[in-house]
Parts: structure tokens; sequence; C-alpha cells
């Protein structure tokens, strides 16, 4: 009988902590030290990608670019993953171009923020495009900008050409320049 119950008890025990690990994606903590991070939700689920040098042909990959077009003072931050397939980017501008605070993305003069969503066929890109515009806009909030890292968080709403609208929401980005 004694057996019997510390074989009852070891096997409750055993199986009591062999708890099945959550695999469910989770964002990355918001943090300021170059760990080449960038993670929010759209319309709830929640999208990440690590840091990879640039390579359109990588399944995943973080991008920090100064300069675009013929404005030298904005700032492209974009990411991509082909699992599930979407691509992400905000442009700001801002004088300095190490500027920190807060910035409106809403597709005035070049700051605007894009989604694409990547999975259907029904666009010209092979998928959804998503943009900020004056009505559905954005912010992202630099917190730190140095010769070595670009840290923040960002939030917006975007539409589509047809009017759908999607929710980005809880965004961070932590990149080494």
């Amino acid at each position: 009988m004694k057996h019997l119950l510390l074989t009852i008890t070891l096997a409750v025990l055993l199986f009591s902590c062999c708890k099945k690990k959550d695999e469910s994606p989770q964002l990355p903590a918001i943090t300021q030290e170059g760990k080449n991070t960038f993670g929010c939700k759209v319309d709830g689920s929640i999208i990440t990608a690590n840091g990879k040098p640039i390579n359109w042909n990588d399944d995943e990959y973080i991008n920090f670019h100064l300069g675009g077009g013929a404005i030298d003072t904005v700032t492209i931050i974009s990411a991509q993953n082909q699992n599930p397939k979407w691509y992400m980017s905000l442009h700001y501008t801002s004088t300095p171009i190490n500027q920190t605070g807060k910035f409106v993305i809403n597709n005035v003069t070049d700051n605007y923020g894009m989604y694409l969503d990547l999975h259907s066929n029904d666009a010209p890109l092979g998928g959804n495009s998503y943009y900020t515009n004056r009505k559905d806009t954005g912010i992202v909030n630099i917190m730190r900008n140095d010769t070595k890292v670009i840290a923040g968080t960002f939030e917006m709403t975007v539409a589509n050409d047809s009017g759908k609208i999607v929710h980005i929401t809880d965004g961070r980005f932590d990149i080494t320049k």
C-alpha cells in the first residue's frame, strides 16, 4: 500500500510540473540596447522580426536607414518576416536627424507608415497595402537615437485603397545602427 501511494504521489508530481511550453508569439520587451528587435500587434495579432543584415532574400530582417529621396532628414525604420508574410515601414522627418521625441505619421510631407499584408494576391504587389493618411494616422516615439542605437515605440491606423482599416498597436523596435 505504501508503494502504491508513493507511486501515485510521484506520478502526480511528475505530470503537474510538466506543463506544455507556451509557444504563442510574444512581443519583444521595450528596450534601448540595440537588441535588433521589432514587434507589434496587427488587429490584435502579434508579429515580430529579429534583426539580420538587410537582404530581400532573407525570410526576416530589420533595417534602419537615414536619408531618402530628395530629403536627407528622413529616417526609415522597416521590418519584414516571411512567416507570416508581412512588411512594415515607418518614415518620419526630423532636424536634427538624431532627435528623440514623438513624430506624427500621416502621409503629410514625408511622414508616413506602411503595412503590407502579403498573405493574399489581390493587390499589385501580391498582397494588401495599407498606409497612413490624413485621417488614419500614427505616432512614432523615438526614445533613444544616438550614433549606436535607435529605439522607440509606435502605433498607427492604416487603410487600404478600398477603405479597410488595420490597427497597429503596442509597436516597439530596438535597432543597432
